[in-house]
């Protein structure tokens, strides 16, 4: 069982025995029918179709999250600071696409994250001024207003320099137009509104930005936990019985389409395969010494064999010699002749 599922499994324990609590009649908190806001410009995610309509990965999950508990969605389109200020001041119920961060833990309340995804650097090809985090610290960085990349590179001080823009797509043409250095900004967005903008000068770096990871859930107005709780047992329904794996595959693919720099292929190499030919070469070096030292035995052992049959060869040789002394001796000793007969005197 993935954790995912572990998750869901929790969560749908957890709201089973809250469901036993008495719910207030009229409360709008516990209402069937909930209005929520999409963004325009965050593909795959939230955006709009040629009918202006929303859809995308995070919309498509929220509903089916909330027709799993019997919530009725009404979906508004807006930009990201207004729809995010909207939901703070309970003018929305909810929010499907909605980074969890330490500056949004005082006005929202979050699901269970169902995505979790890292940021990335853009910046025109063929320029060559960014190649580490530490060359961004006097480059002019442009974000989306409000968004978490804005919160990151002001919580941890990437550069001196940030603009906002009220979109990414408005970030994106600016930067292609030569105005400021580098957009960051969440990785698979930015290459699937660079795709749709039909913008190919611009491509992510292989920097890596551990600190800007997103972990991507629902939102609710701090405080409304009666709907935080149907949205967490939706969507632990939804986990549960496969829906949310339909949907990513329909928006994502089989896997996320995190493209792989030379870096990334290179750490792949140096992590993965350059351990592995170390280990087989040592492998091989323990085999080789093995097999040495098993024929050098076996030469060893050989040449004592020689080394013993010469030595009885020789000792024959002598005996040899020193019986043909003694003969010769007795022949030279004898005067006359030596003969010899048998018992029948022949």
């Amino acid at each position: 069982m993935n954790r995912s599922r572990i998750c869901a499994f929790f969560f749908l324990l957890m709201t089973a025995v809250s469901g036993f609590a008495e719910t207030e009649p009229g409360d709008k908190h516990w209402a069937d029918n909930i209005t929520i806001a999409s963004e325009p410009d965050y593909p795959p995610y939230c955006m709009v179709d040629k009918q202006g309509q929303p859809e995308g990965f995070s919309v498509d999950l929220f509903k089916a999250a909330a027709d799993a508990v019997g919530l009725h969605v009404t979906i508004q389109v807006g930009l990201w600071e207004n729809i995010k200020a909207d939901l703070a001041q309970g003018k929305i119920d909810a929010l499907p696409l909605v980074g969890r961060t330490p500056e949004r833990e005082k006005l929202y309340d979050f699901t269970m994250p169902y995505l979790s995804l890292h940021g990335a650097v853009f910046v025109r090809e063929g320029t060559g001024i960014v190649k580490s985090v530490e060359d961004l610290k006097d480059k002019t960085i442009v974000v989306m207003k409000g968004d978490n990349a804005e919160e990151f590179v002001r919580r941890h001080r990437i550069s001196e320099h940030i603009v906002t823009t009220r979109t990414y797509e408005e970030a994106f043409r600016e930067l292609a137009d030569g105005k400021f250095d580098a957009v960051i900004t969440q990785r698979v967005m930015g290459i699937e509104l660079l795709k749709k903008m039909a913008i190919p000068s611009i491509t992510p770096l292989s920097i890596q930005l551990p600190e800007f990871r997103q972990d991507f859930c629902f939102a609710v107005k701090e405080g409304n936990d009666r709907l935080l709780s149907r949205l967490n047992e939706g969507l632990s329904i939804v986990i549960a019985n496969g829906t949310y794996e339909r949907i990513k595959l329909k928006w994502l693919g089989p896997d996320i389409k995190e493209q792989l720099s030379l870096k990334d292929v290179l750490t792949v190499v140096f992590y993965t395969v350059f351990p592995l030919l170390v280990l087989g070469s040592a492998v091989s070096i323990v085999i080789l010494q093995r097999e040495v030292r098993r024929r050098t035995k076996s030469l060893h052992d050989e040449v004592s064999g020689h080394r013993k049959t010469l030595a009885m060869l020789a000792e024959q040789e002598v005996l040899i010699r020193e019986n043909e002394r003694q003969i010769r001796l007795l022949l030279n000793s004898t005067a006359e002749g030596i003969y010899g007969i048998d018992t029948e005197g022949n």
